[in-house]
């Protein structure tokens, strides 16, 4: 549950998978812990590249969206039409 008014990163606790799709400070200043799971991983999609791979890759699955992200083998690129 999700109270109106709570913190951001409270909607975080427990969740399987996260979509950043803000710049929020809030975002940058979060601690990896938070997305620790017990036994599981959660997955982060990163619109913004808020989060350090380094830091948050130990504890959970990112995929960044955004110019030529690497995804396993596929390089996904942005199209002219795109930018």
């Amino acid at each position: 549950d999700f109270a109106a008014g709570a913190l951001a990163c409270d909607a975080l606790e427990g969740a399987d998978a996260v979509v950043l799709a803000t710049a929020w400070p809030e975002f940058g200043c979060m601690e990896p812990a938070l997305l620790a799971r017990d036994g599981r991983r959660c997955l982060v999609i990163d619109c913004w590249r808020v989060l350090d791979r380094d830091a948050f890759g130990a504890v959970c699955d990112i995929v960044y969206l955004g110019n030529g992200e690497l995804i396993g083998d596929i390089t996904v690129e942005r199209t002219a039409a795109a930018q």
